[in-house]
């Protein structure tokens, strides 16, 4: 068993070790202090600042998502307006080769007309001259007596002339 004087040496030594780390009778202030200073950190502090926390964390997910949604329909967007536009042109693309067919077809309808009318030109020429050149030989034939008569005369009265 432990004596009186034991215990009353033991409680020595240990109030000796207590006052050599600095402990004592302003511990329980201390402790109220730490106490009061936690709770007040705690709500204060840790708390909102966790919320705050917590609260960017889920707007910044939330914006990822966002983001990711508006990648996926500008992706949709694009694909879209392609798709369209590879419409548009093949629409245009055919509009662009009937006028070429009707301005083509037009062309040779112009240029035919323009045979056409050259045929006519050329054949109305053909008989015009034709007939010019039946009216030339039927006056000629018409003066070849006459004319004949006349240098007949003329070379005899040359001839007389000279003789």
């Amino acid at each position: 068993m432990i004596s009186p004087t034991d215990f009353q040496s033991g409680v020595k030594y240990q109030m000796a070790i207590i006052h050599q780390l600095g402990i004592d009778h302003t511990l329980a202030f201390q402790f109220l202090i730490f106490v009061f200073t936690i709770v007040v950190l705690v709500n204060y502090v840790f708390k909102p600042y966790a919320e705050l926390h917590e609260k960017r964390d889920h707007q910044t997910k939330g914006s990822e998502d966002v983001a990711t949604e508006i990648q996926r329909q500008a992706e949709d967007l694009r694909a879209e307006y392609e798709t369209r536009a590879r419409k548009v042109s093949g629409e245009i693309k055919t509009i662009f080769d009937s006028f070429r067919a009707s301005a083509s077809s037009d062309a040779e309808s112009v240029v035919a007309k323009a045979r056409e009318e050259s045929q006519k030109i050329l054949e109305q020429t053909r008989k015009q001259v034709a007939s010019e050149l039946a009216e030339a030989a039927q006056k000629m034939q018409q003066e070849v007596p006459a004319l004949s008569q006349t240098m007949s005369q003329r070379l005899l009265t040359n001839k007389q002339r000279v003789n």
